[in-house]
């Protein structure tokens, strides 16, 4: 195994090939985002919720004080700014996925390049399309903490300029404003980096000014957003739901337990839910796996490896076990799989070599890779779908079930109406919801006073339509609060329709 890869020689991608791999990208995505030969799928997942912030922001009102968050509002804003410059639109959901994954690829791409050659150079972004975004196409905080967290790593590769840790300084303070977590520990890591990395004989920079050139932007940036709330809101607020409500009430979520990486497991029981079970069985294997495997090859090969390949996979994993880190508390599938690209480039990276179990490895992946990059558009655009006009634009569901429902609110439920319950239905209906709740839960997630004041914005609004999902239809016991607002909807309102979903409750 040779691993003294000259950066200079990995750079070269041929463009021709490069060309054919975005285009085919943009049309993976496409055929997975729209039905043709252009409806757009139903916004559906915890996007939704992301989305109905971004248009409160738009109607005035402030995350902390108008409506409860506890990451720092970074997806809120942009999805405001989307929205105020375009309108809301059923196709934006879509084309925010399109640009997510489009942008992962070509990070990872740029990223492979300082690593790889040959055909090896395409296969991290493209593992990533159709095993891992592919199975969280949700446009929520923690892809787009990804993107900046990828754009930090992959402009220290090049070296470590003051121009460069400023900028990934930077990046790492944006992605800290989508997911502070994720952000801040990406942040940490690479001054880790730093600092490791600076005991070449070769220093373009003294370590002190490299660390103070991280920091500076990375703390100047995610002030400057915290500083503006807690101007216009209080510190209180601000502090209650970013520390005091994380560190207290967060766990009581079962999805937000080290226990969540069990799971989300797909259905197993048809020839196409294969497809499925590869990507769950991908990216679990791959968490937090790849990243101990590749610190452990690094420990062993040091002496043997070229220095500046051996400081580009330090990186990578410091980097990818960072937001691994970020997410451990609550390692749901779909968080493990927005976090996953550096462990994808990590993977590809451990079967480079020329022996027949690398060849073999990356004989399969790239098997399997080409046939869900086929089969899987295939399948959507063969696959039964059902159409709604909603107020936002036509759009469909492969879903029957979740079709019944849309097709049942379209016609019931009226533009800027009152509706409390399913953040799904308040943005694709144009519904306002008037609490400062998207959800409440039967157990600590949801305080006692944020239970009375869902009943008390009910009572103000009239609203006429509730939504219950099955979780909440009785008390879960000890931990649950969600009794005011149980006995509020059986007073004062009537049940009128159950779907898979939950039940819809019409005021009397």
């Amino acid at each position: 195994m040779n691993d003294r890869i000259s950066p200079m020689a990995t750079g070269h991608i041929d463009r021709g090939r490069t060309l054919v791999f975005l285009a085919v990208a943009l049309a993976f995505l496409y055929l997975r985002t729209f039905l043709l030969p252009g409806t757009p799928l139903i916004a559906q997942g915890d996007e939704v919720i992301y989305f109905a912030h971004g248009i409160r922001m738009l109607h005035g009102q402030l995350p902390f004080r108008d409506f409860f968050t506890f990451v720092i509002p970074g997806t809120d804003l942009l999805y405001a700014g989307v929205f105020g410059l375009f309108g809301v639109h059923a196709w934006l959901a879509p084309v925010f996925l399109i640009l997510i994954g489009f942008t992962i690829a070509c990070l990872l791409l740029w990223i492979s390049r300082s690593i790889f050659t040959g055909m090896t150079v395409f296969l991290p972004a493209l593992l990533f399309l159709v095993l891992d975004f592919d199975a969280a196409m949700d446009a929520t905080h923690h892809w787009y903490s990804t993107i900046f967290v990828l754009a930090a790593a992959g402009t220290l590769l090049g070296g470590r300029s003051p121009r460069r840790v400023f900028a990934a300084g930077a990046f790492c303070g944006i992605a800290a404003v989508f997911t502070q977590t994720q952000g801040t520990l990406a942040w940490i890591a690479i001054g880790l980096y730093l600092v490791i990395a600076d005991r070449a004989k070769e220093r373009e920079t003294p370590l002190s000014k490299q660390l103070i050139l991280l920091a500076l932007p990375f703390v100047a940036i995610v002030a400057g957003v915290l500083g503006y709330y807690a101007l216009a809101i209080g510190l209180h607020p601000l502090f209650y739901d970013l520390v005091i409500f994380l560190f207290k009430y967060f766990s009581a979520q079962e999805a937000h337990r080290v226990g969540a990486y069990f799971l989300q497991i797909p259905p197993h029981k048809k020839l196409t839910d294969l497809a499925p079970i590869a990507q769950y069985g991908f990216i679990h294997l791959l968490l937090p796996f790849a990243y101990l495997f590749g610190l452990f090859r690094l420990v062993r090969d040091k002496k043997h490896m070229d220095r500046s390949l051996w400081e580009v996979m330090l990186l990578i994993n410091l980097v990818g076990l960072a937001i691994f880190a970020a997410v451990v508390n609550g390692p749901t599938y779909h968080r493990l799989s927005m976090i996953a690209p550096p462990a994808i480039v990590v993977a590809v990276w451990l079967f480079r070599g020329a022996s027949t179990v690398d060849r073999t490895v990356r004989a399969l992946l790239w098997s399997a890779a080409i046939v869900l990059l086929v089969s899987l558009p295939v399948h959507l655009q063969l696959h039964w779908r059902g159409y709604v006009d909603l107020p936002i634009g036509r759009a469909a569901t492969p879903d029957r079930p979740h079709y019944d429902e849309f097709r049942w609110f379209a016609g019931r439920a009226h533009t800027g109406e009152s509706f409390f319950g399913s953040p799904q239905i308040d943005f694709n209906f144009s519904l306002d919801n008037p609490t400062q709740m998207d959800v409440v839960t039967p157990n600590e997630f949801t305080r006692p006073e944020q239970v009375d004041g869902v009943v008390r914005a009910l009572a103000s609004h009239q609203t006429p339509l509730v939504s219950l999902y099955p979780d909440i239809y009785v008390s879960h016991g000890g931990g649950d609060n969600l009794a005011p607002f149980r006995d509020y909807v059986h007073a004062n309102y009537h049940l009128v329709e159950v779907f898979h979903s939950g039940q819809v409750w019409e005021r009397n």
